[in-house]
């Protein structure tokens, strides 16, 4: 149903074009933070590359945090390269505002590409980094699905905060789930470890990524894990994704669970 698409890029230039994006590049010097990011995000609405040059600058000098933002957002949409760089300082400054480092994390995503990869995992090593930052930076790298993030998401399952660990356990789900044919067996076994960490949300986290890869070898410690009482119910859900005889006896003794799901 095409009417319910968004509508056509207008791509072919008329008179009046030069004299449009002469303005909106103009206003993104405007004194009012609110016309600076209304400019910003025009000039990536419109696709307008010629201004990803005075974006850079005036992205690592905007004193406005939520058009600082904005100018991220808008190298994001252009999908600068050259900004990877300024953008990924932005995502690791402790001190910026929250609002300026989420949108430069989505910028680096939305770039994308085997660089932003490698920025992403350098900033990733930083250790002033704060546990929120961090696994925002792993879910990304997760979304990126680059082999080249593995090793570093594995480390990450060792992190202290719970809550990154949590976040390393899908982000590896989502890199393994992408690579099917050449899946990383020891990084499957690193998952695989965590389902005895200290933390329920995590060790439930475990399960749910098992479950979604489908491992063989994964299918005795599902098992194992579906006699426990903490993980019963994540764990016999888990081996309905990829039935096996083996989980015979499982499902039978779900069947006198009271649970709708199962």
């Amino acid at each position: 149903q095409p009417a319910k698409g968004k509508p056509p890029a207008k791509t072919v230039d008329w008179e009046g074009t030069p004299i449009v994006l002469e303005a909106l590049r103009a206003r993104l010097d405007d004194a009012a933070p609110a016309v600076r990011i209304a400019a910003a995000g025009a000039v990536a609405e419109i696709d307008d590359q010629a201004s990803k040059t005075v974006l850079r600058a005036k992205f690592t000098a905007e004193p406005d945090a939520d058009a600082h933002a904005a100018f991220a957002k808008a190298l994001g949409g252009l999908r600068d390269r050259e900004a990877l760089s300024v953008l990924a300082a932005a995502v690791r400054d402790s001190n910026g505002p929250a609002v300026v480092r989420e949108a430069a994390l989505q910028a680096v995503e939305a770039i994308g590409g085997d660089e932003a990869t490698d920025l992403l995992v350098a900033v990733l090593d930083d250790p002033s980094l704060s546990d929120d930052r961090r696994k925002g930076v792993v879910a990304a790298l997760g979304r990126f699905q680059a082999d080249a993030a593995v090793s570093a998401l594995v480390k990450t399952l060792d992190n202290p905060a719970a809550s990154v660990r949590e976040a390393a356990v899908g982000a590896l789900a989502s890199v393994l789930g992408a690579q099917r044919l050449s899946r990383s067996e020891p990084a499957v076994t690193a998952v695989r470890a965590k389902i005895d960490d200290a933390d329920l949300a995590v060790r439930k986290k475990v399960v749910e990524a098992l479950g979604t890869l489908g491992d063989p070898a994964s299918t005795a410690t599902l098992i194992a894990a579906a006699q426990r009482d903490d993980l019963r119910i994540e764990a016999t859900d888990a081996l309905t994704v990829t039935p096996v005889k083996e989980a015979i006896p499982v499902y039978l003794e779900a069947l006198a669970l009271k649970t709708p799901t199962l």
